[in-house]
Order: C-alpha cells, then structure tokens, then sequence
C-alpha cells in the first residue's frame, strides 16, 4: 500500500509542475520579435537563386511563428553589386 500511495503523490506532483510551467508560457511567448536583413549578390531576374532566398524567410517566419523575419535584398538594392560577398 505504501507504494501505491507514493506513486499517486509523485504523479500528482508531476501533474502540478506540469500545470505551473503551462501557466508560465505566455511570458515566453510574449518576448519580442527581431527582423534581419539578408544582403544577396545576385539580380532578381535569377529566380532561382533570389527565390531559394524568399522562401527560406518565409520558412523561418512560419517556423518562428512570426517573430522572426528576413527581409531579402537582391543584388544592388541595399549596396552596390558585388559588394556583400
């Protein structure tokens, strides 16, 4: 008897540690989001290069559940050329 009792009592514990770490998610769902550039060398007439890099951002985004997000440049948009290798 004394087992079975023990068992009840730990699973009770565990069901409350449980309970209070779902109490606590909104504080890390609540932290802020960051927003990065992403420089490409390439034009956009290359669509597969540039298109490879806008669906990558939006992989992370969804991934991320918005809180982070690429934005992507294509060559000579954010600086000249050949210049963010």
């Amino acid at each position: 008897m004394q087992r079975r009792k023990f068992l009840v009592k730990a699973g009770g514990a565990l069901v409350a540690a449980a309970a209070a770490t779902a109490v606590e998610a909104p504080n890390v769902i609540a932290r802020p989001g960051f927003r990065w550039r992403m420089v490409t060398s390439w034009s956009p007439a290359l669509d597969v290069l540039q298109g490879n890099a806008v669906r990558f951002s939006r992989i992370v985004e969804r991934m991320s559940g918005g809180r982070f997000k690429i934005e992507v440049f294509a060559g000579g948009e954010f600086d000249p050329g050949l210049w963010s290798l």
